[in-house]
């Protein structure tokens, strides 16, 4: 079976299909509100399609041209209209002035493997003291020991939005292992991990962070759940993994500017 067959079948049988198919409401279970400036790498995707449907995705910041997401967020059946696609960042809560808006100017970067995503910018994202870049793990030497935690403006129950003002949410959770992810999920490649599911609709593309030598880390992208901390654990992609094939596009407009 294919990863997007598996994940296909995943978002099926947890009944996590808006995220594919109807509308995803715009968060994490039992989360808590995040402080400003804690997350300055934290960014939000708008979509529209051409029926006027509406949906959002986490996403992070990887350069200044370019955001990580997961490529489901993209992959739809009714396509995003890329011209109508907008990059919020330096934000804590929806309903408030960003600190910056910014379109999309060209198809997302999907690799073929993974739920993975980059989506470059039309004008650079300017850092300062509310936005900055997210670092990629140079090790994969996470486990259930680890400091981690997501974030994200998804659904607080299934089928429960955040209420306004729509404030980013964080929670610290726990990585699972290997083994037990195996078992809970099995046919699950090496370049998926799995971790507590307390991410919900609308959170998915959102960031696994985790502590390393004092700096926190991207481990995680958020795939896959059920939205239900008490099921089957939630499934990300394992940034560790494609950091050759991140660092191949991060890096191009870096090279074009020197």
């Amino acid at each position: 079976m294919t990863f997007w067959a598996l994940l296909s079948a995943l978002v099926l049988l947890h009944n996590a299909g808006e995220l594919l198919g109807a509308q995803v409401r715009s968060s994490i279970v039992d989360g808590k509100d995040a402080e400003p400036n804690n997350w300055k790498w934290m960014a939000y995707l708008k979509f529209m399609n051409e029926d006027k449907e509406k949906w959002g995705c986490g996403a992070t910041i990887v350069s200044k041209y370019w955001v990580m997401s997961a490529a489901s967020c993209w992959k739809r059946k009714s396509a995003p209209v890329l011209r109508k696609t907008v990059l919020t960042v330096g934000l804590i809560d929806l309903q408030n002035e960003a600190d910056q808006f910014i379109g999309i100017d060209r198809n997302p970067q999907i690799h073929g493997v993974a739920d993975l995503a980059l989506f470059h910018t039309t004008d650079p994202i300017q850092m300062n003291a509310k936005v900055g870049l997210i670092s990629l793990p140079t090790k994969d030497n996470f486990g259930a020991s680890s400091l981690c935690w997501i974030m994200g403006w998804g659904d607080v129950r299934k089928g429960t939005p955040l209420k306004k003002p729509q404030k980013l949410q964080q929670r610290q959770i726990s990585i699972i292992s290997k083994k037990d992810c195996k078992d809970k999920r099995p046919g699950l490649g090496s370049n998926m991990l799995c971790a507590e599911d307390y991410a919900c609709d609308g959170d998915y593309g959102g960031p696994l962070v985790c502590k390393a030598d004092n700096t926190l880390v991207q481990v995680g992208i958020m795939s896959s759940g059920s939205c239900d901390p008490n099921g089957l654990p939630g499934v990300y992609t394992r940034v560790y993994e494609y950091r050759s094939w991140i660092n191949a596009y991060i890096n191009q407009d870096t090279e074009t500017e020197m």
